[in-house]
């Protein structure tokens, strides 16, 4: 018995062998053919594709024709891609910041408000490098004129309206930048820097105002819209009390604005109609 015993191991380690084969095999079979399929396709072919120039189907309506700045470094971020930029050929650039980035209001030692926009002055002459003009976000409360920080109301509703005024002068002036259809948005995301409301104490319909106060004062001045509010999102209820507040009050309004926080640009082509509906 003893002499036998290798012969049935070898028989039986031989049989586990022919199994383990054929449980194997369909497994075998399916990855060949896999990878046969996909060499086939890594190849490719070639394909005969036809643009007929000639058949006009409708207008290509860019949306990269309007940027933001956004304002989240003091220095002049567009200056070293002004070339860049200029290749899309932009319409606006809107920045926003600079009351409080570049410290264009100074309160002398007399009380009197001092105006210095050289900060400013060099990124917009960036934005005029690329053939855009300037959207200005009338942002945030300049610190000589707060009642406490930048996102707070003023001390005097009239020195914000005269912040408003000066600014419009600077860029919109034929004594200053002498610039035309300069849009100007008053503050950026008030629902959320600073927690305006619309009603209270502290209400972003006497902002803009304000605001609107100071543009209707600067002098000597071109072609030039104004408006708001420049909320989070597309808030019913935050537009209508503001449509509502300057219908009743006649305040200038040349547009609507409101921000969406996307990376599909058809997203913001679908709340447009909504806005009319408000």
């Amino acid at each position: 018995m003893k002499k036998r015993m290798p012969h049935r191991r070898s028989a039986y380690l031989s049989l586990i062998a022919t199994l383990l084969l054929l449980v194997a095999l369909p497994f075998l079979y399916i990855g060949i053919q896999t990878t046969h399929e996909f060499l086939t396709r890594a190849t490719g072919t070639k394909a005969a594709i036809i643009v007929d120039t000639t058949n006009l189907l409708e207008p290509i309506q860019p949306s990269w024709n309007s940027f933001a700045q956004g304002g989240e470094e003091q220095k002049n971020m567009l200056k070293p891609v002004s070339s860049k930029i200029a290749e899309l050929s932009p319409r606006y650039i809107r920045i926003d910041h600079i009351y409080d980035h570049h410290r264009v209001v100074r309160r002398t030692a007399s009380g009197t408000l001092e105006f210095d926009f050289k900060a400013v002055d060099d990124i917009v002459a960036s934005i005029l490098n690329t053939g855009a003009k300037p959207f200005f976000a009338l942002s945030y409360m300049p610190q000589a004129i707060a009642q406490s920080d930048i996102l707070s109301v003023p001390r005097d509703w009239n020195e914000w309206a005269l912040v408003v005024q000066r600014t419009i002068e600077r860029y919109s002036g034929k004594d200053g930048i002498n610039l035309s259809d300069v849009q100007y948005e008053v503050w950026n995301e008030p629902d959320l820097f600073g927690n305006w409301k619309y009603a209270g104490n502290k209400n972003y319909l006497t902002l803009y105002e304000f605001a609107v106060k100071g543009a209707q004062n600067a002098q000597n001045v071109n072609e030039f819209k104004i408006g708001g509010p420049a909320t989070t999102q597309l808030y019913k209820n935050w537009i209508v009390a503001f449509a509502d507040y300057v219908t009743q009050n006649k305040l200038r309004l040349d547009f609507i604005s409101w921000h969406r926080y996307t990376t599909d640009p058809t997203q913001f082509a679908k709340r447009c109609p909504a806005a009319n509906y408000l």
